[in-house]
């Protein structure tokens, strides 16, 4: 028994199953009553871990009564609290409190600090799915315990059970924090099925927050570490970690793929269950045929009376078992169905909330493309004003000019004086076109950095007729602030456009608004 449970805590449960058979065949009506109970205890724990419910209640009831008799608290704690886990197990939240506070009663009695914190553990959890908020502070209680005895198996429970309170309020930030811690104390003790269980709570919690690399790698680490287990129940909460995991990435082919292999493994679940009952029924069928096989002296009608019993039993056993199984099955397709409804609905809301939010990003798009057209046309607006009112300068300084030449061929007395004022003439009308394309650079600085990047044999004249254009001025209008022919004005457009190399169809125009 001893190596039994060497391999159990190593989690190969399939040589503890064949140790503990062999010490099962050693009991006999001599053994004492104190290794029967631990014999059973620790096959159950087997039972349960597989899932058997049932069975397990009814070997932790028969553990309870032999110790009664042998009047060991400890042993009738443990069966009480073992009660409370199965309990638990079968969402019977009200009996699995009543069971968990009488084994606490019991070790308090007796000082068993570690047993005290499994209790208070069991407990935090059960107060937890009843949403009672007193569940923390049992957890902190029993978290206090463990720690004083240095069991790692209870404390890396202890912080899973930290981080599903603190996930049930979406803390999942802190929630990750203890899953993480949970992780790291199972992967050093070496406690498979803990680590397990923490890895898929960790992929959950990285799920919550978005953070799916992490979530697959631990997701899939403890699908792995299930599979190895055996562990039915994990493997199939792991596939349905992967079906949300895949959903809130928005992989739906391959959240449906994740949901056959949940609804396989729940399929093969539900078959080995039922074939595990129905073998128990033949082996009881055929214990019932050697019975009346064995009385060969019996009435004859007694005997096919017998057999009319036993074959009404077993017809009513199988139809029993056919109708539990079928409860099964169609407990286990609404819980489908109502989780296909839940990621139907979470799928609805991420459409409309993303719908909506495309909406006010067009919306603002809209109103930025607006303002901007406004502002670009006011400072084209302003452009054009001042344009024109250098060229009424422009125009008035060449009348200013002729007359000064006029003076000049007529009087030779100052012609120094004559050269300075058609020196300063000449520089205020240049001044005025470098404020202009000064404003004009300011308008289009985008544009102009664009422009030079991607044709970068472009020279000045070119990228300020370019800039010109972009502000939709007619050639008239470029004309008359360059100080040239409309005619020039068309020869460097079409110049610019062969620069481009563009054809014949294309306009110059909206080819310079769209780069």
């Amino acid at each position: 028994m001893d190596k039994g449970l060497d391999a159990f805590d190593s989690s190969d449960f399939d040589l503890a199953q064949s140790y503990f058979d062999s010490a099962h065949l050693l009991v006999g009506p001599q053994t004492d009553t104190s290794t029967r109970v631990k014999l059973l205890f620790n096959q159950t724990e087997l039972l349960k871990l597989k899932g058997d419910y049932d069975t397990s209640l009814t070997n932790y009831y028969e553990a309870a009564r032999l110790a009664k008799e042998s009047k060991d608290t400890a042993s009738i704690a443990l069966a009480l609290y073992n009660i409370a886990s199965v309990n638990f197990y079968l969402g019977q939240w009200d009996k699995c409190r009543e069971h968990a506070d009488s084994a606490l009663n019991l070790y308090s009695a007796i000082h068993s600090e570690g047993k005290i914190a499994n209790c208070y553990t069991l407990l935090a959890i059960v107060m937890r799915e009843q949403n009672n908020p007193e569940s923390i502070d049992f957890l902190r209680l029993a978290l206090t315990y463990y720690e004083k005895a240095g069991e790692d198996r209870n404390i890396s429970i202890c912080f899973n059970n930290f981080g599903n309170y603190y996930g049930d309020l979406e803390e999942y930030s802190t929630a990750r924090d203890y899953y993480q811690k949970a992780v790291e104390i199972s992967a050093r003790s070496s406690d498979n099925y803990n680590l397990a269980i923490s890895c898929g709570n960790l992929g959950d919690s990285y799920t919550d927050l978005c953070q799916f690399e992490q979530a697959r790698f631990y997701i899939d680490s403890s699908l792995r570490m299930s599979q190895r287990l055996e562990s039915k129940e994990s493997i199939e909460l792991n596939y349905t970690r992967l079906v949300i995991y895949f959903d809130a990435k928005g992989d739906k082919d391959s959240a449906l793929i994740m949901m056959e292999e949940l609804l396989d493994a729940r399929t093969e679940r539900l078959n080995m269950e039922g074939d595990v009952l129905i073998e128990s029924l033949e082996k009881n069928h055929q214990s019932q045929l050697s019975l009346v096989e064995s009385k060969a002296k019996v009435d004859q009608l007694n005997a096919e009376q017998a057999k009319s019993r036993l074959q009404f039993w077993s017809v009513l056993l199988i139809s029993l078992l056919l109708l539990l199984v079928a409860v099964v099955f169609i407990r286990k397709q609404r819980q489908i169905r109502a989780m296909d409804r839940h990621l139907h609905e979470k799928e609805k809301a991420a459409l409309e909330a993303e719908k909506s939010l495309n909406e006010l990003i067009v919306q603002q798009q809209e109103a930025d493309q607006i303002r901007l057209e406004k502002e670009l046309e006011f400072k084209r607006q302003e452009l054009v004003k001042f344009s024109l009112t250098i060229a009424e300068r422009e125009t008035f300084v060449n009348g200013l000019r002729e007359l000064f030449g006029k003076l000049g061929r007529s009087d030779a007395q100052n012609p120094e004086v004559l050269k300075e004022i058609k020196l300063m003439l000449y520089n205020g009308q240049d001044e005025g076109k470098i404020e202009i394309f000064r404003q004009i650079n300011a308008i289009n600085h985008s544009f102009v950095f664009e422009l030079k990047s991607r044709f970068p044999k472009l020279n000045e004249d070119d990228i300020r007729l370019a800039s010109l254009l972009l502000l939709d001025l007619s050639s008239k209008e470029i004309a008359d602030m360059l100080s040239i022919e409309a005619k020039s004005v068309d020869m460097k457009r079409y110049r610019l456009k062969k620069k481009f190399d563009l054809d014949s169809e294309t306009d110059l125009k909206t080819f310079l608004h769209s780069i």
